[in-house]
């Protein structure tokens, strides 16, 4: 993968003020992770900061009984798709970038473990409807998945 991606890279000569050539060099710095595998992480088509951050907000705030209702509608909608859809991939890019800020580059292991994790989340929540989903019940089941 590391040789596709440098051979992808574009050469385009480094230039003074007045538009000519000159000699330079270039640093290039790479960082290897673990690959996702063949399956790649979801992303929005074009994300709207506006309502990611919405949607973050109301997931924190979300009861199990409210994932519960909107997991089923996804899982009957989607099928095995359900964990690429709006709400879960928020709740999954949240839970990657909490540990990232915490120091700890888990990413794949993240997104590798998400179906898993939300189903274990969906079980758990039928049992505790008014436990909130985000800090009660998501995060513990994705620290399982996901040890430091």
């Amino acid at each position: 993968m590391l040789v596709k991606v440098l051979q992808s890279a574009r050469f385009r000569p480094a230039i003074d003020a007045a538009g000519k050539p000159v000699e330079a060099s270039v640093e290039m710095r790479v960082e290897l992770r673990p690959s996702t595998g063949t399956e790649p992480k979801p992303v929005a088509a074009k994300p709207d900061p506006q309502l990611t951050d919405k949607e973050k907000a109301r997931i924190r705030k979300m009861t199990c009984a409210d994932f519960d209702w909107e997991w089923s509608l996804l899982r009957d909608l989607a099928d095995d798709a359900a964990a690429t859809e709006f709400m879960p991939r928020i709740a999954i890019t949240m839970y990657a970038a909490m540990r990232t800020e915490a120091g700890e580059y888990v990413d794949a292991k993240v997104w590798k473990a998400s179906a898993k994790g939300l189903r274990e989340a969906a079980d758990r929540c039928k049992e505790t409807p008014q436990a909130l989903f985000w800090q009660d019940t998501f995060k513990p089941v994705m620290d399982e998945a996901v040890p430091k």
